[in-house]
């Protein structure tokens, strides 16, 4: 037979339950809803996906794979403040909104480290009078690639007089556009209009 100290410490521990779990249906106490977010971190130039980037958040870090994707677990709250880092790109951040516990952000894009005394050139690759996206843009050895829109970033391009050099995915149109570029300075609206059939005669 149970002693009437022993009944109401069972008592006392069946109150405690009892109230812890109306606590937790009441939104009065239990963790917080954890959040988390993916991506893929790309390269701002040739748009290519940047291996072992570091995307860190709230005292969470993920590492990019192969293919640039990440993603970040264990997030407290929002919106969420993202640090993107990798080797010879210039660190950045981003904020998003999480909503619904988890969130895709898409592509994320890291500038490569700016290199002193060359310029950046802003412009989009046409075709037909339509954007051509998929490109190749040069400037000597320094080379990006037209998104979507036709839009691309040429960075640490060499200062002075350049002949921009473009060409579609295939080699199969081509197109030049002469630019000055400044020295640590940014060249902006440059079209590249693209033809086929034999490269156009130099500039």
């Amino acid at each position: 037979m149970r002693t009437a100290s022993s009944l109401r410490g069972v008592a006392f521990a069946l109150l405690i339950a009892l109230s812890s779990a109306l606590l937790v249906g009441c939104g009065g106490g239990g963790a917080p809803a954890l959040l988390s977010v993916t991506g893929f971190v790309l390269d701002a130039g040739m748009l290519t996906p940047l291996a072992g980037a570091q995307v860190s958040a709230q005292g969470q870090t993920a590492t990019t794979q192969a293919n640039g994707f990440f993603s970040l677990t264990g997030l407290t709250r929002s919106p969420v403040t993202l640090t993107l880092t990798a080797a010879a790109h210039e660190p950045t951040q981003v904020t998003a909104a999480v909503s619904g516990g988890a969130q895709n952000l898409g592509n994320l894009y890291l500038a490569p480290t700016h290199q002193p005394g060359t310029g950046t050139v802003r412009g989009q690759v046409r075709m037909n009078g339509l954007p051509s996206p998929g490109a190749t843009i040069a400037a000597g050895t320094c080379q990006a690639r037209s998104d979507a829109g036709g839009n691309f970033t040429l960075y640490n391009a060499p200062p002075g007089l350049q002949i921009l050099t473009a060409s579609n995915s295939g080699g199969a149109a081509v197109g030049l556009a002469a630019v000055h570029v400044p020295a640590d300075g940014v060249v902006t609206g440059v079209v590249i209009n693209l033809t086929s059939g034999p490269p156009p005669p130099p500039l």
